[in-house]
């Protein structure tokens, strides 16, 4: 009797804990949506679209296991709106589209099926076929981090014989009340283009965006981030006029017959059109970016990579020799964080006041509204660069590979860092005292016989007389060298030039005899 007496109170117990978790939840989901209509109408209504799109006519409906609300998106000056409806279900344990999670509340967006009336026939059908096309919504877990999905069901369309399909997927976004960073992961399976002849055509698999944007000092900084896309695959297939081929065409003698006709019609025949395929395939294709915030400096870094890259197109060869791989990066280091970010918050409010422009009507050519809007903010922005400038900043090529598929290849790696620049050297433009602040260091090689592939009239006589002038190594069929500059002196290999003007003047007379 003793257990069972102790087993309802245990029930009972956690009856009431859970009961005063479902109302607490449920008052936790309400003022969290109510702060978050004012929050929208002021940072992105007003700041950001001068109020040409408000959140309106917000209503709320609280239950104890479920909510509902539901608010008006406005145009002003127009009748048009768009009603989303908000179904909201109360913690702990919540059943949301994407599945059953554990938190304070979830958020589940529809929008108004009473719009389906306004449209036509045709995009009526199409939605029909297409019920699950998208599912938006949040959960708020224990902890208060807000995790949001965006769930993509498969769109086909089909017109005129051309066919495009995107494969169903699922993206996420995660972060917290504080807004102390934010983590995104967007994924694509499969989208895929067929075109009307079923000759041309394209294909990418396995798309991934995914990173973090981490706050500093309070807010969200896109300086101190990092990304990462890959791409498993990238394939095209397109028709191209093959120029060369109509050119053979037209070098080959005539026939005796088409020479009579010829003559008998007054008609110049236009040549026949010749058409090539071409098709690529680029596998492993990877690019990332790195941002780091380190005492009050930046260092951020960008590479990329196309891991193996098959078959043939215009653009992606040197000379007649395929590329078949490519690797590059790049990065900023020591980098004045409070000027980088004077100029990246200058930029934001460059275009935000750009985009209020154009949605008042004022439709100006976007080159001229960003020459104008830069000129504005011109003296803020020489401010922060001089600053930048001032504090030793390196721009580095820290990778550059490229192989053919005669496994041929061209790198090199390069560096250029501003030392000890003073306002002096800037505000009298004290060019010279600025080039002798700069070092440059490198290093490159090529192999040769991409250099005679790539150049019809390369001269082997010069790269030799360089070899012997102690500029250029060779190795083989590899062409290497390395140099250095610095305090207006140049070092290439183990020779030391004064200054540019004695190298040029070196080169010259290497390469003009």
């Amino acid at each position: 009797m003793n257990k069972l007496k102790l087993s309802l109170i245990t029930v009972g117990v956690l009856a009431v804990a859970a009961g005063g978790t479902t109302f607490y939840a449920a008052h936790k989901a309400e003022t969290d949506l109510r702060a978050a209509y004012v929050w929208f109408n002021k940072e992105i209504g007003e700041g950001w679209l001068d109020q040409k799109l408000q959140l309106k006519n917000a209503q709320y409906h609280k239950g104890v296991f479920n909510s509902e609300a539901q608010f008006d998106l406005t145009i002003p000056g127009t009748p048009d709106k768009l009603t989303i409806l908000q179904h909201i279900h109360n913690g702990p344990l919540l059943k949301t589209a994407d599945g059953w999670k554990l938190g304070w509340y979830a958020v589940d967006f529809e929008v108004d099926p009473k719009i389906l009336a306004k449209l036509d026939a045709k995009t009526k059908a199409w939605l029909e076929q297409h019920k699950n096309l998208l599912a938006v919504g949040y959960h708020v877990g224990l902890d208060n981090t807000r995790h949001a999905f965006f769930k993509q069901g498969e769109v086909r369309f089909e017109d005129n014989g051309e066919q495009f399909v995107s494969a169903a997927t699922t993206h996420t976004l995660d972060f917290d009340s504080a807004l102390s960073h934010i983590r995104y992961r967007f994924a694509l399976p499969q989208l895929s283009f067929t075109g009307k002849d079923k000759k041309t055509g394209g294909a990418l698999k396995d798309m991934v965006l995914e990173g973090e944007i981490r706050a500093t000092d309070g807010k969200l900084d896109i300086n101190n981030a990092q990304h990462q896309f890959s791409l498993g695959s990238m394939s095209f297939t397109e028709q191209k006029r093959d120029y060369a081929a109509e050119e053979l065409a037209a070098e080959m003698p005539a026939s005796e017959a088409s020479a009579g006709e010829a003559a008998a019609s007054d008609a110049v025949a236009e040549p026949p059109v010749k058409m090539k395929t071409q098709q690529v395939t680029i596998k492993d294709i990877q690019v990332s970016g790195n941002g780091e915030l380190k005492d009050g400096f930046y260092n951020q870094s960008v590479s990329y990579k196309l891991g193996d890259i098959q078959g043939n197109a215009d653009g992606l060869a040197l000379g007649k020799d395929p590329i078949r791989s490519l690797e590059f990066g790049f990065s900023l280091k020591h980098i004045h964080a409070e000027s980088l970010r004077g100029l990246t918050d200058s930029m934001v409010v460059m275009y935000r006041n750009l985009l209020r422009q154009n949605l008042n009507g004022n439709y100006q050519d976007m080159e001229k509204q960003l020459g104008s809007a830069a000129f504005g903010m011109g003296a803020v922005m020489i401010a922060n660069w001089t600053t930048i400038a001032k504090h030793d900043p390196t721009i580095s090529i820290d990778k550059f590979v490229m192989k053919t598929a005669a496994n041929r290849s061209i790198q090199g790696d390069l560096s250029v860092t501003l030392k000890g620049l003073t306002d002096a050297d800037i505000g009298g433009f004290n060019w010279a005292a600025i080039q002798n602040k700069l070092l440059i260091e490198g290093k490159g090689s090529v192999s040769e016989a991409l250099l005679k592939a790539m150049e019809s009239n390369y001269q082997a006589d010069r790269m030799e007389r360089l070899v012997k002038a102690q500029l250029i190594r060779r190795d083989g069929d590899t062409l290497s060298t390395e140099f250095k500059v610095a305090a207006g002196q140049i070092t290439v290999l183990k020779r030391v030039f004064p200054s540019l003007q004695a190298f040029e003047a070196e080169t010259r007379k290497l390469t003009d005899e």
